[in-house]
């Protein structure tokens, strides 16, 4: 997928990679809006690594909603920088954010932007839009309330790309430990 040629629209190639949902293409209609050349990599846990991605050469990666590791190689394909916006507030790095907030009782929860670099949710972070959590409470309400809000902070980052201002630097920190599903589960489980 790659969007029309405008003379309004920046010069600027985008790799956007995500989960293959609805979500990613509302992401990629955002990345479209300010820029002439957008490739979408969607990915499904299990699949084989994108050749889209390990063969793209261009300006900004933006991962959204995605838990594919990309490595360091793929990272320095980006010209300008690789940005990801990661469904969960810095405490929960890694995956099962959503699961580990109902678990904890939370009443907020987050979405966080952030520089990527070679480690799992680990770069510089640019944002995090904290929000409460609705009444609801389901891993599925909570998944679909996140992903609104990756939306607003993505249109957020983008309209500071297209203006060519430079990206926040927040003062946020990343928690020291990193989630694997495994270890949700377990913790989940034990107090069903």
């Amino acid at each position: 997928m790659a969007s029309s040629e405008s003379p309004s629209l920046l010069p600027v190639k985008f790799l956007l990679v995500g989960e293959d949902s609805a979500w990613v293409d509302a992401a990629y209609a955002c990345l479209s809006s300010v820029a002439r050349q957008v490739t979408v990599a969607k990915w499904r846990r299990g699949s084989t690594f994108p050749a889209a991605v390990r063969d793209w050469r261009g300006d900004w990666i933006v991962s959204f909603k995605s838990d594919l590791y990309l490595p360091q190689v793929v990272l320095g394909h980006a010209r300008l920088g690789a940005i990801n916006f990661h469904p969960a507030p810095p405490r929960y790095r890694g995956l099962g954010g959503y699961s580990l907030a109902l678990h904890n009782s939370d009443t907020t929860f987050g979405v966080t932007c952030h520089h990527m670099d070679e480690t799992l949710d680990h770069g510089p972070i640019i944002a995090v839009r904290e929000f409460p959590i609705l009444p609801c409470r389901t891993v599925a309400a909570l998944r679909a309330q996140t992903a609104i809000e990756c939306l607003h902070l993505l249109h957020e980052v983008v309209t500071l790309i297209a203006m060519a201002h430079p990206l926040p630097v927040s003062t946020a920190a990343w928690s020291d430990h990193l989630f694997t599903i495994a270890e949700v589960k377990q913790i989940v489980d034990q107090h069903v």
